[in-house]
């Protein structure tokens, strides 16, 4: 595991690259070099001056490359410590025999190393690469909860399994994103076949959003719930792991600063999931991009359909319709087809005020019609206006309210029958009234708007909304049955205590 080097040695000048940028013969040196990693790969270490001289004239382009070039590439690359020499002794006969030095060569590891990496970039090309996958996120935590669990398995093998699939996840994420905002993907979104591939693109961002969504809140919640304790346990125990296999030098090894490295470790997967001292966090910024990016696509589909539809000829619709106007003998059926063809001459439009209701469940049906009075528009028109007296309705006020006092009383008699120790616990119940149903979820929402997640209640009583999105649960009711996450009301004050 890459450790940051206080060592000012560790930043020296990589001689090894200056093969890629040489100013003459990169080519020759680049041919040489990828022979060497081909046959390392193969498991040949080792190659002589006839193969690779060989091997570069075989190359189309290199037919009179000469022996005496092949020495001075070799002498450069030496140079360079991208090959290393080993010296050939085969038993001499003669001291011109001995002389006459003959070398075989074999590929430095950061030779190999840089030639990978190459290898890679020219796969890749110059394109960002990366997917959207809900998949690795259900591995993930899969592998936490295995890592913070008990079991016979290695810590060491566990830790590792989860750190390669965060890994993976911040990779894979990020290189897809900035491949739908580079400039190359916005140029195919300009193109007409882009409407192709539309629907795939815009489902295939969606079905991440949706699936990772329900997996990233657990793996939030598993984080949350984490006991410091068992994690200080499990690091202590890697801290004392060294992660290198054995070797001949003496590697030192500081297990305080493995152990800092895996704490920093772990705090960048927190704050990769989890939002910290009022930073946001990694993955809702993931989310916010992806819903960019799924509102840039839907623009650009809607542009090039409006481009689409202005190079449309509508002539051959015109003479249609010209043609049915010219072949019909009733005026009056000829303006009903323009009524129905262009619309409506003179239409009216009826401005209303809106409703006006306390019950959000109200139907349309149940609300009292609006009246418009319509009037004259004549500039000598006035309203006519009498004088009116003030009629006192105390009565019926009174009677309205009390009214309004019983209904709530009833109402409240009944939410206190599902109170028990001071709590309202959804998943204990198998049937909930409509009517308590409606209050209940209207303090839900109420709730949702405020930090604390404390709401007042209607009957003058404080009570904390607790809403766990890891479990779902039916609720049962006259009206039919709602599926909603589990849900805990707690009554913060004395009067709400005892259930009825």
């Amino acid at each position: 595991m890459s450790r940051i080097s206080r060592n000012i040695e560790d930043y020296r000048k990589v001689s090894e690259a200056s093969y890629l940028v040489a100013d003459q013969n990169v080519t020759r040196y680049r041919i040489i070099l990828r022979f060497f990693f081909i046959e390392h790969e193969r498991m040949r270490d080792y190659l002589y001056p006839n193969e690779i001289f060989e091997h570069v004239k075989s190359v189309q382009g290199m037919e009179k490359y000469e022996e005496q070039e092949l020495k001075q590439d070799l002498e450069s690359l030496v140079k360079w410590k991208n090959i290393v020499p080993t010296q050939e002794v085969q038993n001499p006969r003669t001291i011109a025999e001995f002389n006459k030095k003959s070398f075989r060569y074999q590929i430095s590891p950061y030779t190999v190393q840089i030639e990978r990496m190459l290898i890679e970039l020219e796969r890749i090309g110059n394109e960002f690469q990366g997917s959207l996958d809900k998949r690795p996120f259900e591995k993930l935590l899969f592998s936490l909860r295995h890592f913070l669990e008990d079991n016979k398995l290695p810590l060491l093998e566990k830790w590792t399994d989860l750190i390669a699939l965060f890994k993976i996840i911040r990779t894979n994420t990020a290189d897809y994103l900035a491949y739908i905002s580079s400039t190359n993907a916005e140029e195919q979104m300009q193109k007409d076949s882009f409407l192709v591939y539309k629907d795939k693109f815009v489902a295939y961002l969606r079905d991440f959003i949706v699936g990772s969504h329900q997996t990233a809140l657990k793996i939030q919640l598993t984080l949350q719930k984490c006991d410091p304790k068992q994690l200080e346990a499990c690091f202590c125990q890697l801290s004392e792991e060294p992660e290198y296999a054995p070797r001949f030098e003496q590697d030192q090894f500081d297990s305080e600063e493995k152990k800092a490295e895996l704490y920093e470790i772990w705090d960048n997967l927190m704050m990769w999931f989890l939002d910290t001292g009022g930073q946001t966090c990694e993955y809702t910024i993931l989310q916010r991009r992806t819903d960019e990016a799924i509102k840039k696509i839907t623009r650009n589909i809607r542009r090039l359909g409006e481009r689409h539809q202005r190079h449309i000829s509508r002539k051959q619709d015109y003479l249609h319709l010209a043609k049915w106007f010219a072949e019909e003998t009733d005026l009056m059926e000829a303006h009903k087809r323009a009524a129905l063809t262009f619309g409506i001459a003179n239409v009216r439009h009826y401005f209303t005020e809106l409703a006006v209701t306390t019950d959000m469940y109200a139907e349309l049906w149940d609300l009292i019609p609006d009246w418009i009075e319509v009037k004259p528009r004549l500039r000598e028109y006035r309203e006519k206006t009498r004088p009116t007296s003030f009629v006192s309705n105390k009565a019926e006020e009174t009677l309205t309210k009390k009214h309004y006092l019983l209904e709530l009383k009833e109402t409240e008699r009944q939410m206190r029958g599902y109170v028990s120790d001071g709590k309202i616990d959804i998943s204990k119940m198998t049937y909930i009234d409509s009517g308590v149903r409606k209050i209940l979820l209207r303090w839900v929402s109420a709730a949702m708007l405020d930090e604390s997640k404390v709401v007042r209640t209607e009957f003058g009583n404080r009570v904390i909304v607790q809403v766990d999105e890891t479990e779902r649960i039916n609720i049962h009711s006259d009206d039919g049955v709602m599926n909603v996450p589990k849900l805990l009301f707690t009554f913060d004050d004395k009067e709400g205590q005892h259930g009825g």
